[in-house]
């Protein structure tokens, strides 16, 4: 969040002071204001402080424009200061720059100043900036320079065998030794192996052999090493025989680190020179470039040396003569920081401001260059000029209450929006008490705003507020507001309230989804389970019913049994169904049977304000299909009709014989055509643009906000293309949209109750089956089963059990019966691994539901055997002989 400006205003006249601060606020500047009005009132002003600008009006009654920036420059005041005047001419400018103004602003054209103190802000802490890196570096100097006086020289002599035979306390304090101790010690023992034969020849050279100064690392007795420079001079006797060398060793390990510290202070301005955004360049006197920075570089599209040594015009413009509005050549000439607009490559537009660079002696001597792109900026000025003829129609218009409170709870501004969302019109809410519009809540938030903004300091307060409206109904509000505060004291109040009370509604939906998404996965686990327990029922009642004969006293209990396990069963379904855990099973159906099976549920699930009507052709052929995945397309394309239809219509469904050849509109590109069966759920809602029916089918795709999840058409997408079919959307805005679903026509007119029914009698057999459930009571009851019936049978509780009894059998495995859903190996999984270990080995599938699981494995079409829990010991039976004969 940007900073708040803190501006000091001298100005005579409050209302050209609130121009000024509008004129801020408008260029997006977060703004707190003092206006001042004479020399005593400016002088306590100063005396507090903290102000980041000063706007001074050249004009004021009792208080000279050029005097009020000599009382600010007076007081060291650190900011820029802006004149504002009425009184024009370059001469006026001129005087107040040379005062100590930095910019100069003309009061009929107050636009400039938002932009003019927000250049200034930047280039007040650039120049803060130059100043603390200026001061840093100073100081740095001066420390070397102590350094460097202070620092004492070492004198070491040496004799011809090397031996050092004096060492003064410089020396000694280098090595951290005694002087004394260093006597007729070799000079070999203070290097390094590698500087020792260095530092020997240098010392031992005779007098006139060249060489010159060395350097070298020494090794204290701490085992500190010393970076030295070493300058050797031979030493001889009266006779002119060489009897030493004296050496002059300097410590630089200071010149060392300095030499690495302006090596990183190089890297570190180089870094922070490459990261500005902001076009940054130095110049000479003569306008050649000494610097350039990477974002000028780029912005002339070369290298950065290549500036170097150009002239501005050259480097920036490609001319061979200076502009005629240069701001170089005017800051060169006044030695005054100038701005200028400059094209850029591509049409953009490049904000230039030069500052001057003095030496000590105040004699110029370069120009710094700072340049900004400021297109976006242009093209939102001018934005905002063509808007402001706009802008109160546009809070007139807007959705949210905009308003205005005064300290004591009175409505003194608000929006037309308060007449949509209460019910009140706006010339009976304004000048009233809040409360007694909107409810005691309401007049206590708006009471707490002011008494928190004291408090806390803060200004910004958001809140939930609950109200009824003039009709009655309960409206929520969100509410933000904030708090504008003069002088210390809180005085007005401006915020916007939002409608939020739909948005309130959907998300107690939502939490409701979420609990029943919750309910229906546990409702399939219970399925689950249950499946398993009725199989245990419905086995044992058909064992009992051929054991007890025909005694009408105990057949009876037995049949009741039955009964009410098959209508447990049902009731299974029914969880299977809510749940969306079963198992794809494909059966012959009539899709009119489906259509009319499922229209009383989706009369109930869209609601009275949309009628159904059916068009069924009562010649309609057979699909194989899984009749419950049809009915949840049916559900999603009608959920998703009713979502078009928010204020009522029709929903039709049709269903009809088709042939799909290269001429139908609907015809494959696959090329898949022939006889098909047509199901088309039509609604009469407000349609769908082509790029949204392009991406209709698309999982997570949605039209309607936060309240759509995008996964109910690509869900039936997937169910229709798993059924061998395909679906199609033909929709225009406004006019509706229909959804149409192709499946392959059965040619083999075979009847689904004729499926289902079951033969008399229970077969038997004499092969070896494999059985595999991790159910206890439920596997003993298949093993028992099958066993009477003449099988031989292996029996397992998982799967890796499955694996290694089929691996230690000997002989041939018929068949394998198996659970889908097991704990550790699942069934697919386990059919997988013997596919490899046994081929051929044909497997029947049960299952009491499909869990998440069972979504990445194929689904159960007709060529897989697959049998839905509960199951009869007879259905069992004829299963596994039917299967078994199939693959003889």
């Amino acid at each position: 969040m940007r900073a708040t400006v803190r501006v000091l205003i001298v100005e005579d006249s409050e209302a050209r002071a609130g121009l000024m601060v509008q004129s801020l606020l408008q260029h997006g500047l977060e703004v707190s204001h003092r206006c001042v009005q004479d020399a005593e009132e400016l002088e306590r002003a100063l005396d507090e402080g903290g102000w980041d600008v000063a706007l001074i009006d050249y004009d004021l009654p009792g208080l000279d424009g050029l005097a009020a920036i000599a009382q600010v420059r007076d007081h060291r005041f650190e900011g820029p200061i802006i004149t504002v005047s009425g009184t024009s001419g370059e001469r006026t400018a001129v005087e107040c720059m040379r005062a100590g103004a930095h910019d100069y602003v003309m009061k009929d054209d107050l636009t400039r100043l938002g932009a003019v103190v927000e250049r200034s802000l930047a280039d007040a802490e650039a120049r803060r900036e130059r100043r603390r890196a200026l001061e840093a570096l100073r100081a740095s100097e001066e420390r070397y320079r102590r350094l460097i006086e202070t620092m004492g020289d070492g004198i070491v002599m040496i004799d011809t065998d090397r031996v050092i035979t004096f060492a003064n306390e410089a020396f000694a304090e280098m090595v951290e030794q005694k002087a004394e101790a260093l006597i007729g010690m070799p000079v070999s023992r203070l290097c390094d192996p590698d500087d020792a034969a260095v530092l020997e020849e240098q010392l031992t050279r005779p007098c006139g052999e060249g060489g010159g100064d060395c350097e070298m690392t020494l090794r204290s007795r701490s085992g500190r090493r010393v970076p030295v420079l070493t300058h050797a001079t031979a030493l001889h006797d009266d006779d002119g025989h060489l009897v030493g060398s004296l050496g002059v060793v300097t410590d630089i390990t200071a010149r060392k680190r300095a030499e690495e510290e302006r090596e990183r202070a190089y890297a570190e301005r180089e870094l922070v020179l490459n990261s500005m955004s902001e076009v940054l360049a130095l110049h000479d006197p003569d306008r050649r470039v000494l610097l350039a920075n990477r974002a000028a570089a780029e912005l002339m599209g070369r290298d950065p040396q290549e500036l170097i040594g150009l002239k501005c015009y050259e480097a920036w413009h490609g001319r061979d003569e200076p502009c005629e509005d240069c701001p170089m050549d005017e800051t060169v000439r006044t030695g005054r920081p100038a701005t200028a607009e400059k094209s850029g490559r591509d049409g953009r537009v490049i904000g230039v401001s030069t500052y001057p660079v003095f030496d000590e002696a105040g004699e110029l001597v370069g120009v710094v260059a700072l340049g900004r792109d400021i297109t976006e900026r242009r093209r939102v000025e001018q934005a905002l000029r063509e808007s402001e003829g706009r802008y109160r129609q546009l809070v007139e218009n807007v959705s949210d209450i905009i308003y205005t409170l005064s300290p004591d709870g009175i409505i003194t501004s608000v929006s037309g929006a308060v007449e949509r969302i209460s019910g009140y019109r706006r010339e009976e809410v304004i000048g009233r008490s809040v409360g007694r519009l909107f409810g005691p809540e309401a007049e206590e938030y708006a009471r707490g705003l002011f008494r928190e903004a004291v408090r806390t300091e803060a200004d910004v307060f958001q809140t939930e507020l609950e109200f009824t409206a003039r009709d009655g109904t309960e409206v929520v509000l969100d509410v933000t507001s904030r708090v504008r505060v003069e002088d210390g004291e809180p005085v007005e109040v401006v915020g916007i309230a939002r409608d939020v009370t739909e948005q309130k509604r959907l998300e107690e939906q939502l939490r409701e989804a979420v609990k029943m998404e919750a309910v229906g996965s546990l409702a399939g686990g219970v399925a689950h389970d249950f499946n398993n327990m009725l199989t245990v029922i419905l086995g044992n009642a058909q064992l009992l019913t051929m054991r007890v004969g025909d005694d009408p006293r105990l057949l009876g209990p037995i049949e009741e049994i039955q009964v009410a396990a098959r209508r447990s069963a049902d009731l299974t379904k029914q969880l299977l169904a809510f749940s969306r855990k079963q198992v794809m099973a494909p059966e012959t159906v009539d899709l009119n049977d489906i259509v009319e099976g499922i229209e009383p549920m989706l009369e109930r699930m869209i609601g009275e304000h949309i009628a159904i009507i059916t068009n069924l052709d009562p010649e309609l052929g057979h699909v194989r299909v899984d009749p419950s995945q049809i009915e949840q397309v049916l559900m999603n394309l009608a959920v998703n009709a009713r979502d078009a239809m928010r204020d009522g219509g029709r929903l039709t469904i049709e269903t009809s014989n088709v042939n799909l050849d290269e001429s139908h509109p609907a015809a494959r590109p696959d090329g898949l055509a022939g006889p098909h069966v047509m199901l088309a759920v039509s609604d009469t809602g407000v349609g769908m643009d082509p790029e949204t029916q392009s991406r209709v089918f698309e999982p997570f795709f949605t039209s309607k906000g936060e309240e759509g999840t995008g996964l109910g058409l690509s869900t039936a997408y997937g169910i229709v293309a798993q059924s061998g079919g395909h679906i199609t959307v033909h929709s225009e805005p406004g006019e509706g949209s229909t959804f149409r679903v192709y499946l392959p026509l059965l040619e083999d007119e075979v009847t689904h109750a004729a499926e289902e029914a079951e033969e008399p009698g229970m077969p038997g057999g004499h092969e070896t089956t494999l059985v595999v459930e991790d159910e206890d009571i439920l596997r003993g009851l298949m093993v028992d089963v099958l066993r009477m019936h003449g099988y031989t049978v292996i029996a397992a509780g998982s799967g890796e059990e499955a694996v290694q009894l089929a691996r230690e059998h000997e002989g041939e495995i018929h068949l394998m019966v198996t659970d889908v859903v097991m704990p550790g190996m699942n069934g697919a999984q386990l059919a997988a691994l013997m596919a490899q270990e046994r081929p051929g080995m044909p497997v029947l599938y049960l299952s009491g539901y499909a869990s998440d699981v069972i979504a990445h494995y194929p689904a159960l079409d007709e060529r897989t055997d697959y049998v839905q829990k509960p199951l009869t010991p007879q259905k069992l039976l004829r299963t596994i002989r039917a299967i078994l004969d199939r693959e003889d």
